[in-house]
């Protein structure tokens, strides 16, 4: 997604909330505790997500690259 993000000009965090799923695409159920969005913000600004670098291996501390992504997961359980 990251990778995505990046050929296609968009945010990955915007990315992943244009793709965002309300309901389990196997069941078509609604989630009952999916909390990604608030994920989403909440971490977005504890590690400045705003200030950082967006082209890859741009940011150096020193003369290591410091890389910037996300993940997500969902654990399907029945």
């Amino acid at each position: 997604m990251d990778e995505l993000a990046v050929a296609t000009g968009i945010d990955p965090v915007a990315l992943r909330l244009r793709n965002y799923a309300e309901k389990d695409q196997n069941h078509g159920k609604k989630y009952s505790s999916k909390e990604f969005k608030a994920c989403y913000a909440q971490g977005a600004a504890l590690f400045g997500w705003d200030k950082r670098k967006t082209s890859p291996r741009s940011e150096r501390r020193g003369t290591a690259l410091v890389g910037r992504g996300m993940a997500g997961g969902v654990w399907e359980a029945t």
